[in-house]
């Protein structure tokens, strides 16, 4: 049997910061797993979720392999990221 990588990072963030960022991230995590079936730009190694329970956001990915990983990883990092210097820049106007 093949082993699994797997990470799981938490964000501590104002509740409604995390609202925004995963509903703006999930989206992704939900279309990967569609995508994953028959497309070339899919992460087709990784397995992600995403959830908020009360103010943390936790992002959890499972890869087939390290660079999987790496790059699922890579991926979701730059968009939460994105996700919240937007929501941090509409909420200061």
């Amino acid at each position: 049997m093949k082993k699994k990588c797997e990470i799981c990072i938490t964000l501590d963030l104002p509740v409604e910061v995390g609202k925004k960022v995963v509903e703006a991230i999930r989206i992704e995590a939900e279309n990967e797993k569609t995508r994953n079936k028959d497309s070339e730009d899919a992460l087709p190694r990784t397995d992600v979720s995403i959830d908020l329970c009360g103010n943390l956001l936790t992002l959890r990915v499972i890869a087939n392999d390290l660079s999987a990983l790496r790059a699922g990883i890579n991926s979701y990092i730059r968009w939460l990221n994105l996700a919240m210097e937007t929501v941090n820049l509409s909420s200061s106007k």
